[in-house]
């Protein structure tokens, strides 16, 4: 049991210290439109099955794709930034 919780501790370290680009050159934009979606899940009340039914509300976003010639990394900006930039432009990150 402590062996798999420290498995997974480990595991999350690592994924969090994946290595993400901070500048580079734009070579894709994308816009992603805010959506809803319906979840239904199935409850007991008692002795019956019961359908409940969620609405989830995800928010738009804008990605951009830049590279430093060895490695490409998706990022999501403001939509100020996506907006003043363009394929090409060389972009730095904070």
């Amino acid at each position: 049991m402590i062996k798999n919780i420290l498995s997974l501790i480990v595991l999350f370290l690592l994924i969090g210290c994946s290595k993400q680009l901070k500048e580079g050159v734009i070579i894709n934009k994308q816009y992603n439109e805010g959506y809803y979606y319906t979840s239904t899940t199935m409850v007991m009340a008692g002795k019956v099955m019961v359908p409940m039914t969620n609405t989830f509300f995800v928010e738009e976003e804008w990605e951009l794709t830049i590279t430093n010639d060895t490695i490409s990394s998706e990022v999501y900006v403001s939509q100020e930034c996506y907006t003043g930039v363009v394929v090409g432009d060389y972009i730095t990150l904070k």
